[in-house]
């Protein structure tokens, strides 16, 4: 019997999960499963003893800082390694964001002589460095180091991040993949024409996605009679027509169903290439992203190699959205939105490769 064991953050196989990491984690487990292979969750939610870590977070809910989430990060390993007995032939898949992996590494088995592999979604502390201090950005990066020289196997979503791993030759890409069940669950009556454009920005809004071209478009939309709303968990003061907290995803249809777009924003000062994975769920419907990123991002490529959406990466970009012949109101977002869902359904559907990714 082969084991994996996924040592995360949080963990959720509920349909109803509104974070990325958990709609991932639960994707990969649901596919590695089978008559042959047990598939384990370690977490701090899905721990007994995990409820620690959260407590302490939560004593200190005003006061977050780095060394508050390394202490219940620390909590967290000291756990794993007291009550959990790890076999000798499990796979160990670690997603979560630092500081938890390196205590993981060095308090759970100090020779580590499980099989390890390393899931990146963003590349710490490189998408972070712009707002970290000279300490902390140091501290950081040799913690990442001492868990990518340890690690069998890294595996990042674009073959364009490989510019940061240059030094790892045990690198390979794996695209975060689509929960095809989620989607199935919401059936989405999309008119052919909309009488007034209507775009959305669902999920996350902070650090890593503030963009300035994405509040000049918000501004422009309002003057030009555009609908744009915000369905988040965060207060922000973006001037979006509407604004709705977050609801459970197979609830969402209501205010997905006459949308013509979807808002997607990467902040300039981030240049590790993150892809939000909302993009990718909304796309999967058939709602095309206007894409606001650096012009460096690599999917302002993949948006115009397969016609699919909008790529807004300098001001001469956002302008032409708003004058000239190939204007907002002049393009269409059912092919746009029809091509986004091909390039979803044939890039990010688990496969036998991306099972072979993990033996």
């Amino acid at each position: 019997m082969k084991h994996y064991i996924f040592i995360c953050d949080t963990f959720n196989s509920s349909e109803e999960s509104t974070k990325s990491s958990e709609i991932i984690i639960s994707q990969i487990y649901q596919n590695l499963k089978d008559s042959n292979t047990k598939c384990l969750v370690y977490s701090k939610n899905s721990l007994k003893g995990g409820y620690v870590t959260s407590y302490i977070l939560k004593i200190f809910k005003n006061k977050k800082s780095f060394f508050m989430r390394a202490l219940s990060d620390l909590f967290f390993s000291l756990i794993i390694l007291k009550k959990k007995n790890i076999p000798e032939n499990s796979i160990l898949i670690f997603y979560t964001p630092p500081p938890i992996i390196p205590f993981i590494f060095f308090f759970l088995n100090r020779n580590l002589k499980q099989k390890s592999i390393l899931l990146v979604r963003d590349i710490f502390p490189e998408c972070l460095k712009h707002y970290l201090n000279f300490v902390n950005y140091n501290v950081l990066n040799l913690m990442q180091k001492y868990v990518l020289n340890k690690v069998d196997k890294i595996l990042i979503e674009s073959n364009y991040q490989k510019s940061y791993f240059l030094d790892y030759k045990n690198v390979f890409q794996f695209k975060n993949p689509l929960n095809e069940k989620r989607i199935s669950s919401i059936n989405l009556n999309r008119k052919t024409k909309n009488a007034i454009l209507k775009g959305i920005y669902f999920g996350n809004y902070g650090l890593q996605h503030e963009n300035v071209r994405l509040k000049q478009f918000l501004e422009l939309s309002k003057k030009k009679n555009i609908v744009c709303k915000y369905v988040g968990p965060r207060k922000t003061d973006l001037q979006f027509t509407s604004t709705q907290k977050p609801l459970k995803f197979k609830n969402s249809k209501k205010v997905l169903n006459d949308v013509s777009f979807q808002l997607v924003s990467v902040n300039d000062y981030v240049l590790t290439d993150p892809l939000p994975y909302k993009l990718i769920e909304l796309a999967a419907l058939g709602i095309a992203p206007i894409f606001f990123a650096n012009e460096n991002h690599y999917f302002h490529n993949e948006i115009k190699k397969f016609n699919m959406g909008i790529s807004v990466a300098n001001i001469q970009d956002l302008n032409n959205l708003f004058n000239g012949d190939n204007k907002i109101y002049n393009l269409d977002f059912n092919i746009f939105g029809k091509n986004s869902k091909k390039y979803v359904f044939k890039n990010h559907i688990f496969n036998l490769k991306d099972r072979c990714l993990f033996k």
